[in-house]
């Protein structure tokens, strides 16, 4: 499986490093070069530096040719416009976009990309302990 991250920051990074280990082919696209430090010496992946919003730069990522994209930056507008050019203009088969605003994840969800959202989760956590304790 050859999957495309954009967002090179905490959770971008450790995506990268997780499925690199996994033994997918990956390349990680962000704007600026030195978040590429983050990612640990044992990722054997490719790295792209550029604005992932310009399909120029999803195209010199190989995004023709990749199984899904992950759209992680710390920006839902962002991740939902990338999200939108890997499902519309280049039909890719599976996308996934982080987005902070819960109001918000049932727009990507109509538009055929699925959310992640870590309010929600990290809310729906909180209340699973609670409602653990007696």
């Amino acid at each position: 499986m050859f999957v495309i991250i954009v967002g090179c920051g905490r959770l971008g990074s450790h995506l990268a490093a997780a499925l690199s280990g996994q033994g997918r082919e990956v390349v990680i696209i962000d704007r600026r070069e030195a978040t590429f430090n983050k990612l640990p010496e044992y990722f054997t992946g490719f790295s792209v530096t550029g604005d992932a919003t310009e399909p120029a730069v999803l195209e010199d990522a190989g995004i023709e040719r990749c199984d899904a994209l992950l759209a992680v930056t710390e920006n839902d507008n962002t991740n939902i416009l990338i999200a939108q050019l890997a499902r519309e203009l280049f039909q890719t088969p599976k996308v996934m976009a982080r987005v902070f605003d819960p109001a918000r994840a049932s727009v990507y969800e109509s538009l055929g990309i699925e959310a992640i959202c870590p309010t929600i989760l990290g809310g729906d956590q909180f209340i699973a302990s609670l409602n653990a304790v007696p």
